[in-house]
């Protein structure tokens, strides 16, 4: 990684907390062939894509047709970590040049990648940015940081609770602490999973014909909820049957396969554990969440209660603060086009000079 300064990050987005379009020129004064750097945030389930400084993704698209998967290892994106590369960069292209309408070796491109990729992949990535995209520069970081960013913070405990892993990465002034970081093995699939087993118990339904990821997905971004009461629901499917869904026996326990154990709870207070005690204050007021399955009814509330009350049993007398970005689902997409704008971000760049004299 390229390293920029947290300071200059933070003064500069101080300048531009309303987050407006911004007609920034730095780029074509460094390079001058260079247009608006484009933004790609690569998800399990979206691909999301637009230009620096804007305010959300001129374009979002299914990672995939998940009618058509049948297993999770014929998945392009796993875990946050491209499996699939030809299929995952023919997409970029077809984005960039039907969508955004850009000439890919005349824009700069940022992308994210979860933590813990290999040096293999980020090699890969590299050789494919400069020789198939043919893109003159490129920067690339971890996911949680853009998340982060996206806040208008440098230091802070995120946790991205995704599709099919949860992370958890502590950041203090810009710099990912990777030792202390933690991935569980825990996510919205495993919710999406404990509903249709409930589904299928309590009304029969079958989850073979009946119920794909995305109406699972739908009925969970609708009602559930980690709140332990709530009203029932109807839901009507794609083939018109109107489906009566009770809280008690369908809803209430899905979140349980996120909390049970507390191991998402456990993780992320020893990560925060883990880092200097002199940043204990500022990581426990600064739990930031995002991801999808995050956006779930009550889940900020319940976080924070549940730390707060491991922390007061072990006599940690920091107050806990649990925030998320206002669209916590682009959150990754956001703090990329943020930071993609300031005008420091040039000099970060990895550059196809650099990749011809060095390699990848």
């Amino acid at each position: 990684y390229k390293d920029m300064s947290a300071s200059k990050f933070t003064d500069e987005t101080k300048e531009n907390t309303d987050f407006q379009r911004i007609e920034d020129d730095v780029d074509s004064v460094v390079f001058p062939q260079i247009g608006k750097t484009i933004v790609i945030d690569t998800g399990t389930f979206n691909i999301r894509m637009g230009v620096a400084g804007d305010t959300e993704p001129l374009h979002i698209t299914d990672t995939v047709d998940f009618s058509t998967i049948k297993s999770q290892q014929q998945q392009p994106v796993i875990q946050g970590k491209i499996e699939n590369w030809d299929y995952i960069s023919a997409a970029w292209l077809k984005l960039i040049e039907n969508e955004l309408h850009f000439d890919t070796d005349s824009h700069a491109i940022i992308l994210n990648e979860p933590y813990y990729v290999s040096r293999a992949d980020r090699e890969k990535m590299t050789e494919i940015l400069f020789e198939s995209i043919t893109t003159p520069a490129f920067y690339v970081s971890p996911s949680s940081l853009y998340a982060l960013y996206s806040t208008g913070r440098t230091s802070g405990c995120v946790l991205d609770i995704a599709y099919d892993c949860t992370r958890v990465v502590p950041i203090y002034e810009g710099y990912v602490l990777q030792l202390n970081a933690a991935k569980l093995e825990i996510g919205g699939q495993h919710m999406s999973s404990a509903l249709a087993n409930n589904l299928e118990k309590y009304h029969k339904v079958s989850k073979c014909n009946a119920f794909n990821i995305e109406i699972l997905e739908d009925i969970k971004r609708r009602y559930l909820s980690v709140n332990e009461f709530g009203d029932d629901v109807q839901y009507k499917l794609p083939d018109g049957f109107l489906l009566n869904i009770e809280h008690e026996k369908c809803i209430a326990d899905c979140c349980d396969a996120l909390f049970h154990g507390s191991r998402l709870l456990k993780s992320l207070y020893a990560s925060i554990l883990k880092c200097d005690k002199s940043s204990y204050a500022e990581m426990f007021s600064n739990v930031i969440t995002c991801g999808g399955t995050s956006m779930i009814d009550g889940m900020n509330s319940r976080i924070k209660q549940e730390l707060s009350r491991k922390m007061e049993s072990h006599q940690q007398p920091t107050m806990v603060h649990v925030a998320s970005p206002k669209q916590r689902q682009l959150a990754t997409w956001t703090g990329a086009a943020i930071f993609s704008s300031l005008s420091s971000f040039s000099r970060a760049l990895i550059t196809i000079k650099e990749y011809e004299e060095c390699g990848a």
